[in-house]
């Protein structure tokens, strides 16, 4: 820019472009920020540096010194005008009047015109004929040549040709979409999308042999971007899918996925049923485990990763084709427990299911279908079984680390306490208190002889247990001690025997260490009725609780611990005496309790 007059802004410097038909304000070029927008801003203010000031600070225009003038490289927004096919740009001086306008005036240089998809070069024309180069874009270039008659003005004196041409140095983008880890399908639909404005062809290999080629776009899209959608066959075991475009210029890119085909269903193996209280069998209303251990492994021959185990589901009786909510139950992997209620449950099995039977279900041997699927969708069957009893004959009890007080609930086939407890890891003394003489009777798994002989029904014993033959494993939560592993004692029986009248137990005055003869539960005022019937005699019934429980809910975060490691309990009337605990009870009169199945 240069000077143009001795104030500022009495000469201005305009850029118009000629659209429509017409010539339209552009934009407009000042000296410095401050001066007022006489255009209302119908053109676009483009700032330069002040060019009327003077080298010399002291110098102005009638002095004779040089002034400071630069080149100022500016930019024009044509933006709004995209589309337009036949725009011209012309710069304009205004002097604006008829004063001081004897300076150089307004110097421009170097016009281009730049943008996306947009260049302009000047070709001389030699004999009417020219040549000229020039350089591509990456992508589609729509060429125009204009030219202009010297003799003839306007468009009466030009004349142009368009053609175009692609310049193409990188080859095509292939982006197939994901396809799951594995299946059990022997096909599979792939997809995916191509970036090419030159397509050629398109070539999926599998396993590097040549499935399906492509030479054509199909139908309803077009270049750049476009979708293709194919099904391929799948080999057994790991298929590597690689999809190659070519265009035009012979360029090629590509993309790979992978997939396992995995036909092979994965093995099941059924473990016993775990039974809680019972051993061998459950009664209606009972806790029961079913546990399997499943494994998902290739072919033989193949050693491609298996996908490995989806789930496995129980089906239940009465469900229908499994399609209604609530026909299956799944099993838990027991990676997913904690270690202290697989302990407690004293399961084997890498998957289980905890099961209470129903109320009025019918003794019986039940055989329930079981499916494992793994993560291709292949599927195994099997069976688990559940025997159903209506008495037990077998009755487990669970002990703690250090002091228990238990009892029999069923009379036991064999009475001998060194049978009874003498395969019972831990154990080393049971304790009996003979209220008749006051005195106490001492079974121990050492030498010494023993006053304590024989275990019956309807008595409470002390049972000792060294805490380090106990498994520990993490604690339930923060601040808890770590969690043992209760080591059970199961010995087979029947709560009455046939043809032979129900058993009494005598009781004397003072404190009595009594046991439930009953394989369920019983309210403390039934139980001890004889001796509150016709007038209570006893005082005070003492339970010591020593035990982890694990309770299921019914909906998913219900349930939950229950955790006493040695604490007494006074129960009252309506509190529940359990099978296999002792209790102390304390008399002012003698007096009887009798069996109760």
């Amino acid at each position: 820019s240069w000077d143009t007059d001795s104030w500022v802004e009495v000469d201005r410097k305009l850029i118009d472009i000629y659209v429509d038909g017409e010539w339209q304000p552009l934009a407009y070029i000042v000296d410095g920020d401050w001066y007022p927008d006489p255009f209302g801003g119908s053109r676009q203010r483009i700032i330069v540096p002040m060019a009327w000031m003077w080298k010399d600070p002291m110098a102005g225009p009638f002095s004779g010194d040089d002034p400071n003038w630069n080149w100022y490289e500016v930019s024009v927004d044509l933006g709004m005008y995209a589309g337009a096919t036949d725009a011209q740009i012309r710069f304009r001086f205004d002097s604006m009047d008829d004063w001081m306008n004897d300076f150089e005036g307004w110097y421009i240089d170097d016009v281009t015109v730049e943008g996306a998809g947009f260049k302009g070069i000047n070709a001389e024309v030699v004999d009417l004929a020219f040549s000229t180069s020039y350089t591509l874009a990456e992508g589609y270039n729509e060429i125009t040549v204009t030219a202009q008659s010297g003799y003839i003005p306007g468009a009466e004196g030009r004349d142009s040709e368009t053609l175009t041409v692609s310049l193409d140095t990188t080859g095509p983008v292939i982006d197939l979409d994901e396809l799951p880890h594995s299946t059990g399908q022997g096909s599979i639909e792939l997809s995916g999308t191509v970036y090419e404005l030159n397509f050629d062809n398109l070539v999926v290999k599998i396993n590097d042999k040549p499935f399906y080629t492509l030479t054509d776009i199909p139908d309803g899209q077009e270049a750049p971007e476009w979708t293709f959608s194919t099904q391929i066959s799948l080999f057994e075991g790991e298929n590597v899918i690689v999809a190659t475009g070519t265009d035009a210029a012979g360029l090629t890119g590509s993309d790979t996925v992978s997939i396992i085909r995995e036909s092979t269903p994965p093995t099941i193996e059924v473990l016993p049923t775990v039974y809680f209280l019972g051993e061998t069998a459950a009664r209606p209303g009972d806790l029961l485990l079913f546990q399997v251990n499943v494994t998902d492994l290739p072919p033989e021959g193949t050693d491609y990763e298996p996908s490995g185990v989806s789930e496995v589901m129980l089906d239940l009786p009465g469900s229908d084709s499994g399609e209604g909510e609530g026909d299956r139950n799944w099993f838990i992997p027991v990676n997913e427990l904690p270690e202290a209620i697989t302990d407690q449950w004293g399961t084997t099995g890498e998957y289980v299911m905890p099961m209470r039977l129903p109320d009025d279900a019918p003794p019986g041997t039940y055989s329930l279908p079981i499916r494992a699927t793994d993560n291709a969708g292949n599927e195994a069957t099997g069976t688990v079984t559940a025997l159903i009893v209506s008495t037990l004959s077998a009755y487990n009890i669970y002990l703690m680390p250090e002091w228990n007080l238990i009892s029999l609930p069923l009379i036991p086939d064999d009475n001998d306490i060194g049978n009874l407890l003498g395969s019972v890891r831990g154990v080393e003394s049971v304790w009996y208190y003979d209220a008749a003489s006051a005195t106490w009777q001492v079974y121990t798994t050492g030498d010494a002889p023993d006053s304590l002989t024989t275990m019956e029904t309807g008595k409470g014993y002390w049972v000792y247990m060294n805490e380090e033959d106990f498994e520990y494993s993490a604690p339930l939560d923060y601040g808890l001690p770590p969690t043992p592993a209760p080591i059970k004692f199961s010995y087979t029986g029947q709560v009455l025997e046939p043809a032979t009248a129900p058993p009494t137990y005598s009781l004397e005055p003072g404190w009595n260490l009594i046991g439930l003869h009953s394989e369920r539960a019983k309210e403390v005022s039934l139980y001890l009725r004889p001796v509150t019937v016709p007038q209570q005699v006893w005082a005070s019934l003492l339970q010591y609780d020593n035990y982890i429980s694990f309770e299921m809910g019914e909906e998913e975060g219900e349930g939950g611990a229950e955790i006493y490691l040695g604490c007494f309990r006074t129960l009252l009337d309506t509190d529940s005496m359990e099978p296999g605990k002792g209790y102390w009870i304390y008399l002012v009169e003698p007096g009887e309790v009798v069996a109760q199945p």
